[in-house]
């Protein structure tokens, strides 16, 4: 699941007007390239609500998952819940 999201963001970062060839070249002509923190510090200067709140909302969830993976185990044990038992 996480490489899905990992694969839309890598998409979505291709096809932001931050990472076209103009601004590919200036970067270069500048001394530096242009990887994924540059992509992150421009959107922060250029959009700062949507980024902090995408990347918020897509901490909140992928916590939310791993407490519900790592959590279950406990939960089963506590309250006698059946687990998956493939006998």
């Amino acid at each position: 699941m996480f490489s899905r999201i990992y694969f839309v963001l890598v998409a979505l970062s291709m096809l932001s007007p931050i990472n076209k060839l103009y601004s590919k070249r200036l970067c270069i002509e500048h001394g530096f390239m242009p990887d994924y923190r540059f992509l992150v510090r421009a959107n922060m200067i250029k959009h700062p609500y949507i980024t902090m709140s995408s990347f918020s909302i897509t901490a909140v969830v992928t916590f939310a998952a791993l407490i519900r993976v790592f959590e279950r185990p406990y939960y089963a044990f506590m309250f006698d819940l059946p687990m998956y038992d493939f006998d």
